[in-house]
């Protein structure tokens, strides 16, 4: 049984798949010649240019491959600020021209700026020239607290609303994004985390005549405490009302 298993092995027909392996071997001899005529007019029009060429890599491809996702986000972007703008806001032209100007100065891309534009004018900031400074001081914020420049922006433009100081513009915007960043980090606590405690009380802040400079110190103080904060700051809110409403009695 032995020696009858083997006679079979040793006698099976094998050509289909010797043929195989030559019809692979002819189409790898014509690829490498195909690679190498390449290679040979490459180098001969190397020499006609007098320059060196680079070929592309996956590097290259990668990256061009970014740059056109970057550039379709920009044009989508662009698209969500024009649908934004109102009469009397200025032109699409006059914003994406801030934009340029901004990328060029600002290491962000250009639709990320589009998107922090659009998201200016949808929370109410008028014109270009205003949206280009509160843009420029809330990506300045972004990057030296590490926080998201949409989180940042949505609660700080909140916070000037509630305490009714949107109408100073944008230096007074830019002013409390400098105050901000101070105590964040004379306290250790995030200025998101401070932005949030500052909305809580704005209400009763604001009618206490507290201003938002030293509003923001006071809520980075009741951050800083952690769970304790959160109880201070409700007591602040009780005594802030209640001193209110004897004033007003």
């Amino acid at each position: 049984m032995t020696d009858q298993n083997a006679n079979v092995v040793l006698t099976a027909d094998t050509s289909g798949y010797s043929q195989s392996l030559q019809q692979a071997q002819g189409q790898t001899d014509r690829l490498t010649q195909s690679v190498d005529t390449l290679a040979s007019h490459l180098d001969g029009l190397t020499k006609r240019a007098g320059k060196k060429l680079v070929l592309f890599g996956a590097a290259d491809l990668a990256a061009m491959t970014g740059a056109v996702a970057l550039a379709s986000k920009y044009e989508q972007q662009t698209k969500t600020l024009s649908a934004a703008l109102d009469k009397g806001q200025g032109s699409l032209k006059q914003y994406t021209l801030s934009i340029d100007e901004m990328a060029r100065r600002i290491p962000a891309a250009r639709g990320e700026i589009a998107a922090l534009y659009t998201q200016l004018v949808q929370l109410g900031v008028k014109g270009p020239d205003a949206t280009a400074k509160m843009a420029d001081s809330m990506l300045k914020l972004s990057a030296v607290t590490g926080e998201s420049v949409g989180a940042l922006t949505d609660s700080l433009i909140t916070l000037n609303k509630q305490m009714n100081t949107m109408a100073s513009g944008s230096g007074a915007v830019s002013g409390f994004s400098d105050s901000l960043y101070a105590v964040s980090k004379s306290a250790g606590v995030s200025a998101t985390g401070v932005l949030a405690f500052a909305q809580n009380l704005a209400p009763f802040a604001r009618a206490a005549g507290i201003g938002e400079k030293s509003l923001l110190g006071i809520s980075a103080a009741f951050n800083a405490a952690g769970a304790d904060g959160y109880s201070a700051a409700n007591t602040f809110n009780t005594m802030i009302a209640d001193i209110t409403r004897s004033i007003q009695n």
